[in-house]
């Protein structure tokens, strides 16, 4: 089991929390646990998570200290979570198959902050000019819980929008006064999703229909073919 939590904080995301979880199973042997912070959810949402009880034995769901408040679900989900390194994922968001096993490789005790790339998607699709780094999101970060917590830095929970980008930005100040390195790892871990209320169907008894509407494997092997995942991972410059 890996020393990854994934904290998913999440608000009446039945049309795509299935979405999320589903993303992390190729990644399940990589992650030491899956927190899902139930931000007063008022739909099926907690319902739905409960079904991934038989897929993630490290799954669990917390209730938010806050109520509808995205920044206080993110710190409830960091004072829950257990291990070396957390990474956020958004309720609508994935993150791309396999992609926490190439992570792993790359942490290690020095690291306070690995930055990964993100992938932009309109409607299931990607433009290989979309994949970047993002510096206005905790989407696609790994950040070491000890310093993150020793030095009180949580998500903010009085801004309502943003919180994400005031977040990482102030991690960001703070590991480069304290003399630490931040590190980047040139290679997309995580999907921004612009597609909610798509109409597909993402349930888990479904999964075989999954694999085919969401061409997950598809997508992946096209992700591996764009970037080479032996020598550093850089962008094959023909594709742009």
């Amino acid at each position: 089991m890996g020393d990854i939590s994934v904290i998913i904080p999440v608000y009446n995301g039945a049309k795509t929390i299935e979405r999320a979880l589903a993303s992390l199973i190729s990644n399940k042997k990589n992650i030491a646990e899956i927190i899902v912070v139930d931000d007063y959810c008022d739909d099926n949402t907690v319902d739905l998570v409960r079904q991934y009880y038989k897929v993630f034995q490290n799954l669990r769901i917390v209730r938010s200290n806050g109520f509808h408040n995205p920044g206080l679900a993110r710190k409830t989900g960091m004072m829950n979570a257990s291990g070396k390194w957390i990474t956020f994922l958004d309720a609508d968001d994935c993150l791309t198959a396999s992609s926490i096993r190439y992570v792993s490789n790359k942490l290690s005790d020095d690291t306070l902050l690995l930055c990964c790339k993100t992938i932009y998607y309109e409607s299931g699709n990607f433009d290989a000019n979309t994949i970047e780094y993002s510096d206005t999101s905790c989407g696609g970060n790994f950040y070491n819980r000890d310093f993150m917590i020793k030095n009180n830095i949580y998500p903010d929970d009085e801004l309502k929008l943003v919180e994400d980008e005031y977040f990482n930005e102030k991690t960001i100040k703070l590991i480069e006064a304290s003399g630490g390195e931040i590190e980047h790892y040139d290679y997309p871990v995580y999907e921004v999703h612009h597609d909610i209320g798509d109409g597909f169907s993402y349930a888990l008894s479904n999964w075989i229909d999954y694999l085919c509407k969401y061409r997950l494997l598809y997508k992946q092997r096209l992700v591996d073919d764009l970037y080479d995942v032996v020598d550093n991972h850089e962008l094959k410059t023909e594709y742009i």
